[in-house]
């Protein structure tokens, strides 16, 4: 009798074991994630595509729960990355300056060892004493600088590379196309862009007048740097004048990408401008600082979005020029699929109307005059009476045309920009510069798809694209 009970024991057990095994490889398919594809680099700007990202509400505006969440998760990785490291960190009179990206280490290759002890002493600390000295040296300076003036050869003080290396490479890793991505709070960013962004978020100190310009990639990003640039300059050089520096600069020379300066350590060259500084970021809303996002800050966001039919086709453009072979379903597919919101910061326009401004891509073509008013309006340096007596408005307008950018010779094939985009041709930001193109390269049913989609992410925003 208990030889049998034995036996029957025995069977039951092998019967929980294989009832283990089954529902272990239920879970593991379930588990395996869609193929990624070089498309998940330009997602990642617009949305998440992970199932578990924070909950969104208000087009792209994090709930106060969700940014409590935000907060928290920054501050346990701050303070992993602090222990892992053994570090206990403790004018417009010359219209803006155009910041030289090209130069700066990423790796911050001979940094001297009283730099890291600066550092370590508390960056925010430096940060003020430097900000103070550069005021005083901008004050002065009434003449608008040039690009070289603000690269002045400096070793960057510190290496965000070094400093935050242990944190990405704990990261989630994806190779993609000749892509590294890391997994950062919900969102596949290059490797490259990570250490820059940790760095913003932790750093930036905004001041009053700042003017972040924000933009999903392939939606104006190009035009508006042009338009922000040469309504906050004008006082040093007239729009109108043959030796304007966008005659001379593609606009993304003209003003950086801010992670980028984090990236390369050289915050030195932020607090070097006077103000207003026009800075330009790709993140998503919920990867942008605290001291930008939340409403005791005063800095202005102006962001810019467009038809996301033509968004999906000036991307498909772009990305052929790293990758020949990319296909246009395999865009469109990826774009429906990782059912994204058009743009980071749109939801900001519910809670801080005052500092946001949105622009559509669409609106500027049919009356960019009128968009250039607003754009004025709302950094603080309206047109005066004189100045539109003189036509300067329209000036602004002719010196960023499309077409009158495309034809300059800095603009033409061949070389690169400063920072991010030095690998891609200079002519890869002027393709049409039009609405509609969609419907060279849609099917009627494929149109309708993508309108579905974010007619759904829109509601309740008050936007919408015909």
């Amino acid at each position: 009798m208990i030889m049998i009970c034995k036996f029957l024991k025995k069977k039951k057990k092998k019967k929980k074991k294989k009832k283990k095994k089954k529902k272990k490889k239920k879970k593991k398919k379930k588990k395996k994630k869609k193929k990624l594809t070089v498309l998940d680099l330009a997602i990642c700007w617009g949305g998440a595509i992970l199932d578990d990202a924070l909950p969104r509400t208000d087009f792209g505006n994090p709930d106060a729960k969700s940014r409590a969440q935000i907060r928290e998760r920054r501050s346990q990785a701050d303070g992993e990355s602090e222990r892992g490291r053994g570090i206990n960190q403790g004018g417009k009179n010359g219209g803006p300056a155009i910041v030289g990206v090209t130069g700066g280490s990423a790796g911050g290759k001979g940094r001297r060892r009283e730099d890291r002890a600066t550092h370590v002493r508390g960056a925010g600390d430096v940060r003020e004493e430097r900000r103070a000295g550069s005021r005083d040296e901008t004050n002065n300076d009434a003449g608008g600088r040039d690009a070289m003036d603000v690269d002045d050869g400096t070793v960057p003080e510190h290496s965000p590379k070094d400093e935050f290396g242990d944190l990405v490479a704990a990261l989630p890793r994806r190779h993609q196309s000749i892509l590294e991505l890391r997994l950062y709070h919900g969102f596949w960013l290059p490797e490259h862009w990570v250490t820059g962004t940790i760095a913003f978020q932790r750093r930036f100190s905004p001041r009053r007048d700042d003017v972040v310009l924000a933009s999903y990639p392939k939606c104006g990003t190009t035009w508006l740097k042009a338009l922000a640039f040469a309504v906050a300059a004008r006082g040093a050089h007239p729009p109108a004048a043959g030796d304007h520096p966008l005659r001379r600069l593609n606009p993304h020379d003209c003003i950086p990408f801010i992670d980028e300066i984090f990236a390369g350590g050289e915050e030195a060259k932020l607090d070097a401008l006077p103000s207003p500084r026009l800075m330009n970021t790709h993140l998503p809303y919920t990867l942008l600082p605290d001291s930008v996002v939340t409403g005791g800050s005063s800095c202005r966001v102006v962001y810019v979005c467009r038809d996301p039919k033509d968004m999906v086709v000036s991307l498909w453009h772009f990305l052929r020029r790293a990758e020949p072979g990319l296909s246009f379903a395999e865009t469109f597919e990826f774009v429906c699929d990782g059912t994204v919101a058009v743009g980071p910061v749109c939801g900001t326009t519910v809670a801080c109307p005052d500092r946001v401004l949105f622009l559509k891509y669409e609106d500027l073509l049919l009356d960019t005059g009128a968009g250039v008013r607003r754009l004025a309006e709302f950094m603080g340096m309206p047109f005066s009476v004189a100045e539109e007596v003189a036509g300067d408005v329209e000036a602004v307008v002719e010196l960023c045309s499309f077409d009158k950018m495309k034809g300059l010779e800095v603009n033409k094939p061949g070389g690169g920009t400063a920072g991010r985009y030095k690998a891609m041709p200079r002519d890869a930001f002027f393709r049409k510069g039009v609405a509609g193109d969609w419907a060279n390269h849609m099917t009627p049913e494929m149109a309708a798809r993508l309108d579905g989609i974010f007619r759904e992410k829109l509601e309740g925003t008050g936007l919408a694209f015909a």
